[in-house]
């Protein structure tokens, strides 16, 4: 409702494809297309798969199923079009962003002490604290490995620059969130306009902008 009408019509447009991209990439059903297999690169690596998926895949892809607005892989989308490029090429980088973005939610949610996210229950109410924190890890480190996703048309080159911004702006990010929770912990009323500004700038627009761009 707070859209502009052409972004809204963008944003109408590119839902669906934008879920089904997520679909190709993380699949539902990790059986559908071996993506342990896939992840670790090895065929022969042996473990129980049940027992893996319950621990590791379904807390990875908590948040992923319980879907949000998909704002960053459409502003990616977007910006890709911007720039005269078809996002079908590359479909792994518009995943990175909401991968990236989901597996903050789980922290944040354990760190709040929240009971719902998406009219859900909480991921670490839903696998456990454990299983949940370490489902969060390796989805933002799995998103980190999309980029080497050959399919994709870049170069080595920009291929290492993507991995230096988004490794800086995880970094950024718990710089911003460190000095909110210091704010809270030490129960500050009175803070100073200027670093509000900044925290955000570090905080909030790292994820929800900056990596998508």
């Amino acid at each position: 409702e707070d859209m502009r009408p052409s972004f809204r019509s963008y944003y109408q447009d590119k839902i669906d494809y934008v879920q089904r991209i997520i679909q190709h990439v993380f699949p539902e059903n990790e059986c559908e297309m071996q993506w342990f297999d896939q992840s670790l690169n090895d065929s022969g690596f042996v473990f129980n798969r049940e027992l893996a998926t319950n621990a590791l895949y379904l807390p990875m892809r908590q948040y992923l199923k319980a879907k949000g607005k998909l704002f960053r892989p459409i502003l990616c989308s977007l910006l890709l079009e911007a720039y005269g490029k078809d996002p079908d090429h590359f479909k792994s980088m518009l995943v990175i962003p909401e991968m990236i973005h989901c597996s903050s939610l789980v922290l944040d949610d354990i760190v709040d002490h929240s009971i719902l996210r998406r009219g859900e229950k909480c991921s670490h109410l839903i696998h456990g604290v454990s299983l949940a924190g370490n489902g969060s890890m390796a989805a933002t480190f799995y998103a980190f490995s999309l980029i080497n996703d050959k399919s994709a048309p870049l170069s080595d080159s920009n291929r290492l620059r993507l991995y230096e911004m988004l490794y800086w702006e995880h970094y950024g990010c718990s710089i911003g969130t460190a000095l909110d929770l210091g704010w809270s912990k030490l129960k500050l009323t009175e803070i100073d306009r200027d670093q509000y500004i900044q925290h955000i700038v570090y905080r909030s627009c790292a994820y929800t902008y900056r990596v998508a761009a």
